[in-house]
């Protein structure tokens, strides 16, 4: 007799087509002998039953009896003078028990990390919701024509959901972002100044202002949105094939992708969409490097394919607008070199003697040049 297998119905798509046309799996033979109560998936600890336990004993158990009455056969076989060979039917016995303690076992242990499979996707099961609410909200609330998503800011309702939808996908990438730091501190802040910015971005272009200063801005907020936009693509995409998600969620090469992606901009984000004085001075360096390339084309080549003499010029072109307009860049110069421009209480100047002493240096020979300009065209005159 064979023990029924109609519990496999039962299994999920994934179980269903491991178990298909099999009898036995040898991952469940494994399972028995190494009788793991606790398990770890996502930083959780799961749980097997003590019931789970006691059928991996049985099976165990079963394996060792038919063991022991196979080997008896095969001594009987090499010494038949001293060992009887055992009857049919203990064989049969040994094989029916060795069968249904299997079944047992299989049945039991499947459903249990079947359960806990589940609550492993919790977390992105959560975002998905998340997803879902902050997309309803989006066909529910009226946005008119060109605002650029204003009205959905000012909605409370609306900044709650999708703050609820950062918090869950920060969760997500402190579990399963393996490439990067697995941050979950990134605030809804960081995606609202973004696309404020678009709009300033985009209110500039429209009256016709000049966009060179703003392209670093764009870029950066773009980035922002877009990555935000990934992940949301990404939730509605697993929503309808769940049960295709590793429950290890690291192991899931998309979800680590748009995670790796989604933490570098929202950290770039993080630190120049929300410090205006520190994102101005990179969109005015951006915007005087691009007219350097107009004039000294070798410097595009060098941006392009990062020539390590571009690691020599660029750090020089960061001073000379320092020095230029101190005051609009000592902002990105304290990010750079915070030893040299202290922000304690205790300071009384922005910069330190060192950094003053550069400037005087840089003030007296620019006072020299334009005197010696003037002069030169007295002469010519």
């Amino acid at each position: 007799d064979k023990a029924p297998r109609t519990y496999r119905e039962n299994f999920t798509i994934n179980y269903r087509a491991l178990f298909r046309d099999q009898a036995y799996h040898v991952h469940v033979l494994e399972a028995g002998f190494d009788q793991y109560a606790i398990i770890w998936v996502n930083g959780d600890k799961f749980e097997f039953s003590a019931e789970a336990m006691r059928r991996a004993e049985a099976l165990k158990r079963a394996w060792w009896e038919l063991g022991a009455v196979l080997e008896r056969w095969s001594q009987a076989s090499r010494q038949p003078q001293w060992s009887q060979r055992p009857a049919r039917s203990e064989l049969r016995t040994a094989l029916v028990a060795l069968d249904f303690a299997w079944a047992s076992f299989e049945h039991k242990y499947i459903a249990e990390l079947i359960d806990i499979e589940e609550k492993a996707r919790r977390l992105i099961v959560h975002a998905i919701e998340h997803e879902r609410m902050v997309a309803k909200l989006e066909e529910e609330i009226h946005q008119p024509e060109g605002d650029g998503g204003e009205a959905l800011m000012q909605s409370p309702t609306y900044a709650e959901a999708q703050k609820k939808l950062v918090g869950s996908i920060g969760h997500l990438n402190s579990v399963a972002n393996t490439r990067r730091k697995g941050r979950d501190d990134l605030s809804r802040e960081v995606l609202f100044d973004a696309m404020a910015t678009l709009r300033r971005c985009d209110i500039a272009e429209h009256s016709g202002e000049s966009t060179e200063r703003l392209i670093a801005a764009r870029i950066l907020a773009t980035d922002v949105v877009e990555s935000f936009q990934a992940m949301r693509d990404y939730l509605r995409e697993v929503e309808h094939c769940l049960e295709r998600v590793d429950p290890h969620l690291c192991n899931n090469s998309g979800l680590v992708a748009r995670l790796a992606d989604w933490e570098e901009s929202w950290e770039m984000g993080t630190r120049y969409m929300q410090h205006e004085k520190l994102l101005n001075a990179v969109c005015d360096l951006v915007a005087e490097i691009r007219r350097a390339q107009r004039v000294a084309p070798a410097l595009t080549a060098m941006c392009e394919e990062c020539d390590v003499e571009l690691f020599l010029v660029l750090p020089r072109m960061i001073w000379l607008r320092f020095l230029a307009e101190p005051q609009q860049h000592a902002e990105l110069l304290r990010s750079l070199l915070p030893h040299r421009f202290p922000k304690s209480p205790e300071a009384k100047a922005q910069w330190d003697a060192e950094v003053e002493a550069f400037l005087e240096k840089y003030r007296a020979t620019q006072r020299l040049l334009i005197g010696r300009a003037k002069a030169a065209d007295k002469e010519q005159e």
